[in-house]
């Protein structure tokens, strides 16, 4: 065992310690940022916003994709891909059923029945128009820079610097 081995284990415990509240972090950022309107949702969305305005994204969330879904894992490589080459920091979460969950709670919660959650997830261009469907898609997030960092968003970031140098971790989102 080298020292740059210790050195990974030792890291890697912290990261450990640390996964449950990066989870909560995850979901009070994703939480706080459709509140305010700096959320982009769904592969074509987000690269949409990618490709007008890479230097505005905070942070890409990719939600852990099934060996069987092929597009999806071809899409995830690709988003994965182009975030890590512009700089984006790029987080992995084990599920997108909490999201999907979280979001129907702020329908109901916070919303008109006029409008929906994804009227206040940010498009590229222009406001989101989604079928009548209750399909939406969930396989992306990118949250956009804040004017001040929340002490949570500052956790995420110095996370995903933390681990962008050892092998794929993916985050559990408490529901």
């Amino acid at each position: 065992m080298t020292l740059s081995d210790i050195e990974d284990n030792v890291c890697m415990d912290l990261t450990k310690n640390y996964l449950k509240d990066i989870g909560k972090a995850v979901r009070a950022v994703l939480s706080s940022s459709c509140l305010e309107h700096r959320l982009t949702c769904g592969a074509v969305e987000c690269a949409r916003q990618l490709e007008t305005e890479p230097d505005d994204v905070m942070m890409c969330i990719l939600p852990e994709v099934y060996s069987q879904n092929v597009p999806s894992g071809i899409q995830h490589t690709l988003m994965e891909a182009y975030c890590r080459e512009c700089d984006i920091p790029v987080l992995k979460v084990e599920s997108v059923s909490s999201f999907v969950e979280m979001f129907q709670v702020y329908e109901a919660k916070y919303f008109s029945s006029k409008s929906n959650v994804t009227d206040n997830v940010r498009s590229a261009h222009a406001p989101l128009e989604r079928k009548q469907s209750n399909t939406r898609d969930y396989s992306c997030f990118l949250i956009r820079n804040p004017d001040v960092m929340s002490s949570e968003e500052r956790m995420l970031k110095m996370f995903c610097v933390q681990a962008s140098n050892r092998k794929e971790v993916i985050i559990e989102i408490p529901s």
